[in-house]
């Protein structure tokens, strides 16, 4: 049995979720990011974009989940059919409230974090709502960027853009926020609600690789930024 770290402050219990792919830029911080969140009391939960067994395979993978199990820090498996799988890393993160993973955590108490595999941290506080306060929802830096659009398939106009790293919320506050109208996922319902947001030509790309800076690269960014937007209206 897994034993996962809990904050007894008002008790809430906090997790952060770290995607990464095949590429070794992300699998190389990995272990780094998850030691800095584990130092705050954050209960990292790592999330592997592809097929199971060729992470297996990998040598440095292989290494990375094994040093995973013997930190007891969950590893979950993703493996995507519709979408790239680093466009895939990225928007599972606005995902978590309905992983069966978090299915039976109590949604008013329990804080998703988005970030990074290669993001340190160092202050708790920086990173989550004060519940206390009766905040449900914290975006670290928010004013930090331009203007962003939103999904094509919501129309053509642009919101502020509300970076992904770092951005923290009850399991009440993500279903709410992104309009979950259940508790668990599989991955293709996370595939097609996607999809419905952004159209089934919108990830289509001529060569293997998404470039930095592209509206593909920033489709989470659009999502949520769309998605909190209209939240706030509400």
């Amino acid at each position: 049995m897994q034993q996962l770290i809990t904050n007894n402050n008002n008790n809430a219990s906090y997790f952060v979720l770290l995607p990464t792919t095949l590429n070794p830029r992300y699998l190389f911080p990995l272990p780094l990011a998850v030691e800095s969140w584990k130092n705050i009391g954050v209960q990292p939960v790592t999330i592997f974009i592809g097929k199971e067994s060729e992470f297996l395979l990998n040598n440095q993978s292989n290494d990375t989940l094994k040093f995973l199990k013997e930190q007891n820090v969950p590893v979950l498996f993703f493996e995507p059919k519709k979408l790239p799988e680093v466009s895939f890393s990225q928007i599972i993160r606005l995902f978590g409230a309905v992983f069966s993973f978090f299915a039976n955590f109590p949604p008013d108490e329990a804080v998703l974090i988005t970030s990074d595999a290669d993001l340190m941290v160092f202050n708790l506080f920086n990173h989550i709502p004060n519940i206390s306060e009766g905040k449900h929802l914290h975006l670290y830096n928010s004013q930090c960027c331009h203007p962003i659009e939103i999904p094509p398939k919501r129309g053509n106009y642009k919101v502020h853009m509300f970076p992904m790293g770092t951005i923290g919320a009850t399991i009440k506050a993500w279903k709410d926020i992104m309009g979950f109208n259940k508790n668990v996922f599989t991955v293709d319902e996370i595939e097609n609600y996607v999809i419905n947001e952004f159209g089934e030509k919108f990830f289509k790309t001529d060569g293997d690789e998404i470039k930095r800076g592209s509206n593909i690269w920033f489709a989470d960014q659009s999502l949520i930024s769309y998605k909190i937007d209209e939240w706030l209206k509400m």
